[in-house]
C-alpha cells in the first residue's frame, strides 16, 4: 500500500463539481454523509458489485496513528486475497468476516475503514479488499485497493502469486489509488474534486476515470446537498448472514436451478422475477440454517412448512438442496406436477385455518413468503406448534388476524405500520423479533425472524393468555380458549378459488358482439384512413373511437359481466391484441404492416416462434380488405390450411 500518498504532491484533480450548503458545518457533514453511502453501499452506484463487507472501522486522534495501523493492513488481508483468489485459502470466509464492522460513526479526525468489495457475477470479477482512509481535518478521503499484484514480496508468495496473475485479475470496482477531496471556500460557492496519483494515468485505466468524474463524483457530489441518511450500517441488506458467503451460494443455486425453471415455467406470471427471488429467499434460508446447525450440532438438517406456498418453487429448491418440506396452498398450481419427486417433499392443496388442528410440532420451521391473510398468525401457529418451532414470514399485502389491515400512523408508510404490527404479534407470542431486508427483486423485501424466545417453557400458559388477549383485541368473534380445538377466530376468511381476472373468461356469444361492434364503429369513424401494402393494395384502418363512447355502445348487463371479471371495456379490446390497438383512450385497429406494431407493448418471446401461425388471422377472415401482410410475412394462419402442424 502506498502510504507517501498521502502527502505527495503528484496528484492531479480529474474534474472538480461545485455544491453549497448555508454553513461550513453543514457542508462538511453532508460531505461526511455522502461518502458513508459510498464506503457502507457502493453498490446503489456501482451495479457491478453485490455489496461491500466492512470488516473494521477504527478511529485515531493522530495521523501518524492511523498511518502505522495501515501500514499493517495488506499484511491481513492482502494474503488473504491472493489465497482465495487461487482457491488455496484454508481459513473459512466466516471466519475472515466474523468481526465486521457494523457501526458507522466517526468519532475521531482520522478513520480508517477496511471493507471488503463483493462482485455480483463471481465468474467475471475477483473480490477486493480496501483501505479506505478519512482525514476529517482536510475533508479528505482516500481509497487504497489491496491487491495481490501491490503486496510487498517480502511478505508474500510469489508462487501463489504468480498463479494469480495467469488467472488473470479483474475487479468490479476502482482498483486503483483515489480520493475525493471537499474544498471549502469562505467567500464562493465549495467544490467536491476526484483526484488520481500521476503514476495511475494510463491508457487501460481511462475508462475508469470517466465514470469516477461523471458517474461516481457526481453522485457524492449530490449527495452532499441533500438529505442523506448517514445511519446507513443499520439500514443494509442481508444483516444475519454473511453476504460473502450469500453471494457465492446465490449464484450457485442461480446456476443450478434458474435456467430449467425459467425455460419450464407453465404459470402465467413473470417466470425470472419468481424464480430469482425464490432463489434470493432460499439462498438465505439455508445460510441461516447451516449457521444454526452449528451452533446447535444438529446431526440433521431443519424441516420446513411453507404456509401458503403458491407456485411451489421455495419448497422444491430446498428439498432439492436436502432439507424435509411440506409446502401447502389452497389452491393447486399447474408447475407442481413438473418438479422431479423427491422423497422429502410434499406439496398438498389444502385450506389453512388458524386453529389448534393446524399445528406443526414435527417440523422445526414455519415459512410465510407473501402468505397474504395468514401472515400475523404465523407467529401464533409457531408459539402454539411447540417451544422449538421457528419461523420466518415475508410481509407482503397487508391482513389483519380477520380483515384487511387498515390502520395508519402519521409519518410512517402503511407497509412499515404492517410491519410494526407483525412485529408486535411475534413479540406477544413470545418471539425475539430479528428484522432483515433480503436481496432479492421486490419492494416488499423485510422479513421477521423469530428462532428464540423471551420466556421459559414453564411459562408457557401465561404466553398463550397473552396470544388469546392480543387477538381478541383485534377480532370480532373472537373464540380462542387456551386449550380448545375451535377455530381461533370466527371470522377469519380463506382466500377462495380464485376470480377470474382480465375478462379471459367472458362467453363467446358476448365477446364476438363487442369486437364485431367496435370494429364496425372504427370503419365508420371520422377521418377514417387508408394506407398502401406491399402487394400496392389500398388497406383501410379505419379512424379512432374515445373508449366512453364504445361503453355507451353495451347495455349494461354486459358492462357488469365484464366487471364481475374485473375488467371492463377497455380490458376486453386489450385482450384482443390482434385486431385493437388502444392507447390515449381510444381504440383503432392494429396496423400490422408497421415494422413492429407492438414494441411499445411487449417484449418479444425467446419462444415466440413456437406460436406462429398456431392461431387464425382476425383481418384475413374479417376485414373487407383482408390482411394487410402476406401468407408468408403474417404470424397468424391465413385460413385452415396456413395453420402450424402440431
Amino acid at each position: 500500500m502506498n502510504l507517501q500518498s498521502l502527502t505527495s504532491s503528484s496528484w492531479i484533480s480529474l474534474k472538480g463539481l461545485k455544491v453549497s450548503a448555508t454553513n461550513t458545518l453543514e457542508l462538511t457533514t453532508s460531505f461526511e454523509k455522502a461518502l458513508k453511502v459510498w464506503v457502507w453501499k457502493p453498490h446503489v452506484v456501482n451495479q457491478r458489485l453485490f455489496a461491500a463487507k466492512i470488516l473494521s472501522n477504527d478511529q485515531f486522534s493522530t495521523k501518524q496513528d492511523a498511518l502505522e495501523f495501515m501500514k499493517k493492513q495488506p499484511l491481513k488481508y492482502g494474503d488473504i486475497s491472493v489465497l482465495e483468489k487461487t482457491g488455496e485459502l484454508t481459513i473459512p470466509a466466516s471466519e475472515v468476516l466474523k468481526d465486521f464492522a457494523k457501526n458507522d460513526t466517526f468519532t475521531n479526525d482520522f478513520v480508517v475503514v477496511m471493507r471488503l468489495l463483493l462482485p455480483k457475477s463471481t465468474k467475471i470479477y475477483n473480490h477486493m479488499f480496501e483501505a479506505v482512509f478519512i482525514d476529517r481535518t482536510t475533508n479528505e478521503a482516500t481509497f487504497f485497493p489491496i491487491l495481490p499484484r501491490k503486496l510487498d514480496t517480502q511478505h508474500s508468495c510469489s508462487d501463489i502469486e504468480d498463479k494469480a496473475r495467469k488467472l488473470g485479475a479483474r475487479y468490479a470496482s476502482i482498483s486503483f489509488v483515489y480520493k475525493f477531496k471537499l474544498k471549502i471556500s469562505d467567500v464562493g460557492v465549495s467544490e467536491i474534486e476526484v483526484y488520481i496519483l500521476s503514476c495511475e494515468r494510463k491508457p487501460e485505466n481511462e475508462p475508469t476515470e470517466k465514470w469516477l468524474c461523471d458517474v461516481l463524483l457526481m453522485k457524492i457530489t449530490k449527495w452532499s446537498m441533500e438529505e442523506v441518511d448517514g445511519n446507513l450500517a443499520t439500514k443494509t441488506s442481508l444483516q444475519l448472514v454473511c453476504s460473502m458467503l450469500y453471494n457465492q451460494l446465490y449464484h450457485q443455486l442461480k446456476d443450478k436451478y434458474a435456467a430449467v425453471l425459467v425455460d419450464n415455467w407453465k404459470e402465467s406470471t413473470d417466470a425470472k422475477k419468481f424464480v430469482y427471488e425464490d432463489i434470493g429467499i432460499a439462498t438465505y434460508l439455508i445460510l441461516m440454517w447451516e449457521d444454526e446447525q452449528r451452533q446447535l450440532k444438529f446431526d440433521v438438517k431443519q424441516s420446513f412448512v411453507d404456509l401458503g406456498c403458491g407456485n411451489g418453487l421455495l419448497v422444491y429448491i430446498l428439498c432439492s438442496e436436502g432439507y424435509r418440506g411440506l409446502g401447502l396452498d389452497i389452491r393447486k398450481r399447474k408447475i407442481w406436477d413438473t418438479y422431479p419427486p423427491l422423497p422429502q417433499m410434499k406439496l398438498e392443496e389444502k385450506n389453512i385455518t388458524p386453529s389448534d388442528e393446524s399445528l406443526f410440532p414435527e417440523y422445526n420451521w414455519l415459512i410465510g413468503n407473501h402468505s397474504d391473510e395468514l401472515t400475523p398468525w404465523i407467529p401464533v401457529i409457531a408459539a402454539k406448534s411447540s417451544f422449538t418451532t421457528r419461523f420466518l414470514v415475508l410481509p407482503c399485502c397487508p391482513h389483519d388476524f380477520d380483515k384487511k389491515f387498515n390502520k395508519k400512523v402519521s409519518g410512517e408508510s402503511q407497509y412499515r405500520t404492517y410491519l410494526n404490527f407483525v412485529k408486535k404479534v411475534g413479540q406477544t407470542c413470545g418471539f425475539v423479533m430479528e428484522e432483515d431486508a433480503l436481496r432479492i427483486p421486490s419492494t416488499k423485501r423485510i422479513c421477521f425472524i423469530g428462532k428464540s424466545r423471551t420466556y421459559e417453557k414453564s411459562e408457557e400458559e401465561a404466553i398463550y393468555t397473552d396470544i388469546h388477549d392480543l387477538i381478541a383485541s383485534q377480532c370480532d368473534g373472537m373464540d380462542m380458549a387456551v386449550n380448545n380445538d375451535s377455530s381461533w377466530s370466527k371470522k377469519f376468511q380463506v382466500r377462495g378459488e380464485e376470480k377470474v381476472r382480465n375478462c379471459t373468461q367472458v362467453d363467446l356469444v358476448v365477446r364476438e358482439n363487442i369486437i364485431t361492434t367496435v370494429f364496425t364503429a372504427i370503419m365508420k369513424a371520422d377521418q377514417e384512413q387508408s394506407i398502401e401494402t406491399e402487394t400496392g393494395q389500398i388497406w383501410h384502418t379505419g379512424g379512432t373511437v374515445p373508449l366512453t363512447d364504445v361503453s355507451q355502445m353495451f347495455a349494461r348487463d354486459t358492462l357488469t359481466e365484464l366487471k364481475s371479471q374485473h375488467g371492463g371495456i377497455q380490458t376486453l379490446l386489450r385482450n384482443q391484441f390482434q385486431i385493437f390497438e388502444v392507447r390515449g383512450g381510444v381504440v383503432k385497429l392494429r396496423n400490422w404492416s408497421q415494422e413492429n406494431p407492438c414494441s411499445r407493448y411487449k417484449k418479444p418471446r425467446k419462444d415466440s416462434r413456437d406460436f406462429i401461425k398456431t392461431k387464425l388471422c382476425w383481418f384475413h377472415d374479417h376485414h373487407p380488405d383482408g390482411c394487410p401482410l402476406t401468407l408468408e410475412k403474417c404470424q397468424f394462419a391465413h385460413g385452415i390450411q396456413d395453420m402450424k402442424k402440431t
